[in-house]
């Protein structure tokens, strides 16, 4: 009886073993989701600015505290669709309306090297705009898309997968009474500026653990207009 007892209890054992190292393994291999990233970017601080003039050079305004390692993002609108430089050390992420067209809109980002506090922006014949600029923290990878024309930004599948991302939609106008108004359903945090021309820029952000995002469309189109969607990936 006593050698039965024995048996049992070590068969039990085994039995309840198994499980305890299946579930470990599971919980292992969690973090190994596609696009991977564990915690979401963070916007750290944010800036607006604009040239009221028809200048050939705009000053913007970046975000305060840049540290190196940080993700600068720029947002501009520019009147009468001028030509536009990249801002030196600034890869464009994207841009439309440029040559002929009513407005131009563009995205600008960095890896910061610590410390900017501007960054120029150089425009064929001249044009007044407006911008807006992030500093992000906590990131590993950003990309996006703009639409042909109107307000509503374009759907957006990261090629990460689903992951953590700080999801943000983008417009410009002019002639829409300075604004771009409502913000896309679900997209908070809104940031906004406008010339004396009546030219609007707009931003507005989302935290989500998604594969893919459709924002539906800004609130004003004005009379000409563009609308654009980045996913900044955390790490």
């Amino acid at each position: 009886m006593r050698r039965f007892v024995t048996w049992l209890v070590l068969a039990l054992a085994l039995v309840w073993s198994g499980p305890q190292n299946a579930a470990l393994t599971i919980s292992n291999l969690s973090g190994f989701n596609a696009g991977g990233a564990q915690s979401f970017p963070v916007i750290q601080t944010t800036a607006t600015s604009k040239e009221d003039t028809s200048s050939t050079s705009h000053t913007i305004t970046l975000p305060s505290s840049i540290a190196a390692g940080d993700l600068i993002v720029i947002v501009v609108s520019i009147r009468n669709g001028r030509t536009l430089t990249t801002p030196t050390g600034y890869t464009q992420l994207y841009k439309a309306g440029e040559g002929g067209g009513a407005i131009t809109h563009a995205v600008y980002y960095k890896s910061a090297a610590g410390g900017e506090t501007t960054a120029t922006l150089a425009v064929a014949v001249g044009a007044s705009g407006a911008h807006v600029s992030y500093r992000i923290s906590g990131w590993s990878a950003i990309g996006g898309s703009i639409n042909a024309s109107g307000v509503n930004p374009p759907s957006l599948s990261p090629s990460g997968g689903l992951s953590r991302y700080l999801w943000i939609a983008t417009g410009g106008n002019i002639d829409g009474g300075s604004t771009l108004g409502t913000a896309p359903t679900g997209f908070g945090s809104k940031l906004e500026i406008a010339d004396s021309s009546n030219t609007a820029c707009a931003t507005a952000s989302l935290s989500s653990e998604a594969a893919t995002v459709d924002p539906d469309s800004w609130g004003t189109a004005g009379a000409s207009s563009f609308a654009g969607t980045f996913a900044v990936r955390g790490l």
